[in-house]
């Protein structure tokens, strides 16, 4: 809305080389995680108290909300979720870079994959991990 058409030129020939080769500069991929303690009277120990924050570049961001509305049709938000939204650039950033901090270790890498569509089910996480 407010930029000009030069950088709306500029922006679809970076997201389309993105798309195409499947690189990000990696200016855009430098994010910042916090921790937040969601409730300071409690427990600080216990890691259910906490909130983890990443900020990230406005492009990228900007970059998630037009892929995400360009493939909509693609994903399926229930009922149940509430205010929940399918967000996937900065869970699957994390993800990234812990295998790349284990694999320049020269350190084996395990992974438990999840479909949480039923998301209020119960798990056990530690034997679903073990198995």
């Amino acid at each position: 809305k407010y930029a000009s058409d030069k950088f709306i030129t500029i922006l679809n020939m970076l997201f389309t080389a993105m798309l195409k080769h499947g690189l990000s500069p990696n200016d855009l991929l430098l994010r910042t995680i916090f921790s937040l303690i969601k409730n300071s009277w409690e427990y600080i120990q216990n890691s259910d108290n906490y909130r983890v924050i990443t900020i990230r570049t406005c492009i990228f961001k900007l970059f998630e909300v037009i892929l995400l509305d360009k493939q909509a049709h693609v994903f399926h938000i229930g009922d149940l979720q509430f205010f929940f939204k399918v967000i996937t650039l900065a869970c699957s950033f994390v993800v990234q870079e812990i295998i790349n901090h284990y694999v320049n270790n020269n350190s084996n890498v395990y992974t438990v994959l999840l479909d949480a569509s039923k998301a209020f089910d119960w798990v056990n996480y530690i034997k679903l991990f073990f198995k």
